[in-house]
Formats: structure tokens, C-alpha cells, sequence
């Protein structure tokens, strides 16, 4: 189960835990406890439990083990730039809410992303992966809605509710192999 920042709760992670065949991955809020950004904070990067490269772009993680699940945070050090400056300049612009002050107590946020997950056998680098490819699912499922128009079945019975399944699923897969194609 691969969920957005709002599947995250105490409930939640129980319930995935209750179920040990069931394996998530949730990122955690920024201004989770469970994060602890003290690696981040001291700026030395030996502190890291290492790196991978995801899209030319280094990505920095360590992690913690907390209730019998991994926290692993993420630093992508071009991502804090941007998310930096975005800040300091609606600062400038004087916008509600942003201040010198909140900047630096978030600091050490900019840029990172934390994922709850009890795949404990995972490398970080694959775990991260799999949590952008989220993206891809998503592309897949507007695809299937708007362009096949499968987003309402007018099905009365199981049998024909299978059928349009079945026929839907084969038309994905036809989309994306002439997609593929005129990409190539």
C-alpha cells in the first residue's frame, strides 16, 4: 500500500501492523514527532546512512526504527534550495504566516520527505521509488477515466460488470502499448 500524507495515523498504521501480510508505505508530515531532523541539523553528511541518485539528483537518506517500523528520511539538497528561497521570497512579499522567525524553526524540513513503512528488507533507494512511482498510477487511472471514458460502468449484473472489466483492462493495456510506441 503505497498512501499520500494523510493515510498517516496511529489507527491507520495499526491496522496495516494487524495484518501481517499487508506492507505500506506512508509519508509522514512534516511536522511529525516521528522525524527526528537532528542528522539534517548538524549539516554532516557522514551522518547519513548513505545516497542513490534519482533523476541526476542525489538523494540523501538515514533512518530510524520506531514502534517496529522504519522512518527513513529523504534530503534532496535542490529541492531544499528551491523550497528555501520559495519561502524567503514570500517573505519579502509580505505574506501571512511567513516569517524569519518560522523559517528557522523549519529550516531542517526543506527539502526532505519521511516515510513510515514496515518493508524492513527494502533498501531505502527502492522504497523511495516506489513512492514516486505513485505518480505513474495515478497518470494510469486519469487515463483510464478520460481518455477510455471508464470512469462510469451502466452495468446491471455481476457477469456483465466482469465483462467491462475485462474489456477495460485489455483497452488500458492496448493505450499504453500505442503510447509506448509513438513515444519510442
Amino acid at each position: 500500500f503505497i498512501g499520500d500524507k494523510g493515510f498517516f495515523s496511529k489507527e491507520n498504521i495499526a491496522e496495516f501492523n494487524s495484518e501481517n501480510t499487508l506492507k505500506y508505505i506512508i509519508p509522514l508530515r512534516r511536522n511529525s514527532t516521528q522525524i527526528d531532523y537532528e542528522t539534517i541539523g548538524c549539516g554532516d553528511k557522514s551522518r547519513f546512512g548513505g545516497f542513490f541518485l534519482f533523476e541526476s539528483k542525489a538523494i540523501w537518506h538515514y533512518e530510524k526504527l520506531i514502534d517496529n517500523q522504519r522512518v527513513i528520511v529523504f534530503l534532496d539538497d535542490i529541492l531544499k534550495g528551491i523550497e528555501q528561497k520559495d519561502y524567503l521570497q514570500r517573505i519579502e512579499k509580505g505574506y501571512e504566516s511567513y516569517s524569519k522567525i518560522n523559517f528557522l524553526e523549519k529550516q531542517h524540513s526543506f527539502g526532505t520527505l519521511s516515510i513510515a513503512s514496515n518493508l524492513m528488507d527494502i533498501q531505502p533507494e527502492l522504497i523511495y521509488k516506489y513512492y514516486k512511482s505513485r505518480n505513474e498510477i495515478e497518470i494510469m487511472i486519469d487515463a483510464f477515466k478520460n481518455i477510455l471514458f471508464a470512469d462510469r460502468t451502466y452495468m446491471h449484473g455481476d457477469f456483465e460488470m466482469e465483462t467491462w472489466m475485462l474489456i477495460s483492462f485489455i483497452s488500458l493495456i492496448f493505450y499504453y502499448r500505442i503510447y509506448n510506441l509513438l513515444l519510442d
